[in-house]
């Protein structure tokens, strides 16, 4: 993991159920492997760009839970808007969508040439 930490690649973008607890990306509580997450992100480039909303449905005499994280490089995160949706359809995690405002410059280079009229009838009886 400290090989993708480390600053290897510009440009990182990681998402997913980590199933790991800590406060400070809106769980209720925090467990050992969130403070372990929470300490290589610390010592990375990355930030997490979850906002402390919930993430996976709790009943409400249960901790609340954000244990989906989207986890980006610092160059990233100013560019990156996350949220979560309401309708969890039919599972007992949130819908997260995550919006990276990155544009892109393409040259387009074509360097065939079709002929597209019409044959004519010497070139169909050939």
């Amino acid at each position: 993991m400290n090989y993708y930490l480390g600053g290897h690649f510009p440009s990182i973008f990681i998402g997913g159920d980590f199933n790991c607890h800590h406060q400070s990306w809106g769980c209720d509580v925090s467990s050992s492997f969130g403070n372990k997450l929470l300490e290589a992100i610390g010592n990375s480039t990355l930030s997490i760009l979850n906002d402390g909303s919930p993430t996976c449905f709790t009943r409400p005499y249960e901790a609340k839970s954000a244990i989906d994280l989207t986890i980006v490089s610092s160059n990233l995160f100013p560019l990156s808007d996350w949220k979560f949706e309401q309708d969890k359809m039919g599972s007992d995690h949130f819908p997260i969508s995550t919006a990276v405002g990155i544009s892109f410059s393409f040259f387009e280079f074509f360097s065939h040439k079709y002929n597209l009229k019409k044959p004519s009838t010497e070139q169909v009886q050939k």
